[in-house]
């Protein structure tokens, strides 16, 4: 037995020798024998990458990093106690290219005596966790393996991108905090500030460690990177960039992309302009213009940026009369509104703001959100938070998010940078909240629970004050009800927002209009399943005389209500009692105070 047992281990050893040539096949027979764990000897090349080597091999610049943070860097793997970095930055600043960097500096032998043998293999963490197919062993036996080998080569250093990832798999942190306490390995680590901050509150962690914070480049640094990458470019793939391009890059991914950092966000944008360049130029030597920068820019943020194509123009242009279609009786406020969002697009807004701001105020069911939601189709994205339900659990967390639960609010603006955000019932917002609104109209940010600014300059910002003044109007009553408003919020609202908008009461004109259109809703989506129906006029009238008598409670949201009570509702009842045929159709009709229904041929 202890015969077979050394020949096991000495054929393995022969086996990982030659294991560039036929590692694969044999691994997979040896694996599925059960006879011994085979992925024990192969941890290093399934599961980790010599970036030494690829450094050797040209896969890594220098240039990406920063002389004092790869010499501190260098310093802490030299420490006799807490000599493993861990790199602390935002998504995007140049963690791992900082690592990548002494890489290379490895390989290319400028490093100091005591460093030149060394070699950093980087853990791949996504095949860690799911393994190799056919190969029995968990994800601590892997790592596990992985540790072993580092602790019997000293020259090993491991690199773990993202520690936060694995730390959440239970006794991974206490296993490699087991090889750290005796000194057993090297390691560097990276995490994100708010990784970080999570990650502190391990006492174990925190003392195991010693920490390099990497702030994002400036824009100086971030244009000579670009510098280096264009050279690169022009000689590989036989393109010309300019360096006012690359300027323009460095200033775009400045005002449109404030979510994300320098360096990776101008990279980025700079790779997928290059191909959008290369589209363009039909196999001959192509330029990167600053068009391709802008197209690549929207592409990613989904902001309209740049000239305005011929469709654009027109849609900005007939943009008041859209809206009015479906915003009733609010002229003026559409007016405003639609004229701000002009501007804004031909670039006459602040950058350090929201593109636009406005308070809009009156009593409910007059449009104010309505026009708020229209214009956020207008443009791509509307996002709505309600205030009143925020206020009622006495809590943050909606807005600015928690290390239990993210921000609904920061998920959408992340995702869609150009949105309408409407701050629904504002008047029940308490002061706190109150506070992080103002932080988004002053600063064009808001600060969420972990520090991290979130970029709100390229959104509209809507307030909605639902005014207890049921008699509102324009005309008569705006400058005293406009000191009410003002005296609910602090005393510099006024300054922190373009416009406070006031919405008259509707008149019975204006429900005769809104009827009309929420019947012809009705019709579309009817047929639109295969069901014909025709509504009268005096049906119509019906609707909106037993809407404007209850206005007082909801506005013209009791027009839905209405509908759906009287129509909707006898509608779904009828079909359900009898099939309509295709030659068929529902007929309404007015007997006396109520609706009737009949099917009848379609004439």
């Amino acid at each position: 037995m202890v015969g077979i047992l050394i020949l096991t281990i000495l054929f393995s050893t022969i086996l990982n020798t030659i294991s560039s040539m036929t590692a694969k096949p044999l691994y997979e027979v040896i694996a599925a024998s059960g006879f011994f764990d085979a992925d024990r000897y192969f941890v290093m090349s399934e599961y980790c990458e010599n970036m030494t080597e690829k450094a050797r091999s040209g896969e890594y610049h220098d240039f990406f990093t920063r002389d004092d943070k790869i010499e501190n860097l260098t310093d802490i793997l030299l420490l006799s106690e807490k000599s493993n970095p861990c790199i602390v930055g935002g998504k995007g600043v140049g963690k791992t290219a900082l690592v990548e960097g002494l890489a290379y500096r490895i390989a290319h032998d400028n490093v100091s005596e005591n460093m030149k043998n060394k070699k950093i293999f980087k853990v791949n963490i996504a095949k860690l966790i799911v393994g190799k197919s056919g190969v029995k062993g968990s994800i601590l036996t892997r790592l596990r393996a992985i540790l072993n080998n580092a602790k019997s080569d000293k020259d090993i250093i491991l690199f773990i991108d993202n520690i936060y990832q694995i730390s959440q798999i239970p006794g991974v942190l206490e296993l490699i905090q087991t090889y750290l306490d005796k000194g057993d390995i090297k390691i560097i680590v990276s995490a994100t500030d708010e990784q970080y901050t999570q990650m502190m509150k391990n006492d174990a962690f925190a003392q195991d460690y010693t920490y390099i914070f990497l702030e994002e480049p400036n824009k100086f640094d971030t244009f000579r990177i670009l510098k280096y990458l264009k050279s690169d470019a022009e000689k590989k793939q036989h393109v010309k960039i300019f360096d006012e391009v690359l300027m323009d890059i460095v200033n775009l991914t400045g005002r449109y992309m404030k979510n994300k950092f320098y360096p990776n966000k101008a990279v980025d944008i700079l790779n997928l302009a290059l191909v959008t360049a290369q589209k363009k130029s039909k196999g001959d030597i192509c330029q990167v213009k600053r068009g391709d920068v802008i197209d690549a820019i929207s592409e990613v943020t989904n902001i309209p940026i740049g000239d305005l194509s011929a469709d654009e123009a027109e849609a900005l242009e007939t943009m008041n009369n859209r809206v009015k279609k479906f915003v009733i009786g609010q002229d003026h406020a559409v007016d405003i509104v639609c004229s701000a969002v002009k501007r804004s697009r031909l670039g006459f807004c602040d950058e350090n703001k929201p593109r636009a701001s406005f308070m809009f105020v009156g009593p409910p069911g007059v449009g104010k959100s309505e026009l708020a939601r229209v214009i956020g189709e207008e443009i791509g994205s509307f996002i709505s938070v309600d205030m009143l339900g925020i206020g009622y659990k006495h809590s943050l967390k909606n807005l600015v998010g928690s290390s239990e639960s993210k921000s609904e609010l920061i998920e959408k603006i992340m995702k869609n940078p150009y949105s309408v955000v409407m701050f629904d019932n504002i008047n029940s917002a308490d002061s706190a909240e109150l506070s992080v609104i103002y932080e988004i109209l002053d600063r064009g940010f808001l600060t969420d629970f972990s520090g991290k600014k979130v970029d709100f300059t390229n959104a509209i910002v809507i307030m909605v004050v639902n005014s207890s003044d049921a008699n509102c109007n324009i005309n008569s009553v705006e400058n005293s009800l406009k000191q009410n408003v003002i005296d609910n919020f602090d005393n510099n609202i006024e300054k922190k927002i373009d416009n406070v908008i006031f919405f008259n009461n509707l008149l019975e004109e204006n429900y005769n209009s809104i009827v009309k259109m929420k019947l012809s809703g009705l019709e579309n989506r009817l047929f639109t399943g295969g069901i014909g129906i025709k509504i009268p006029d005096e049906v119509v009238a019906y609707i909106r005389k037993l809407s404007f008598e209850e206005k007082n409670l909801y506005g013209a949201r009791t027009i839905d209500k209405i509908i759906t009570e009287n129509i909707e509702h006898p509608i779904s009842d009828l079909m359900i009692r009898r099939k309509l045929k295709s030659e068929e159709q529902i007929i309404c009709n007015l007997d006396g105070d109520k609706i009737k229904f009949e099917i009848t041929k379609i004439s």
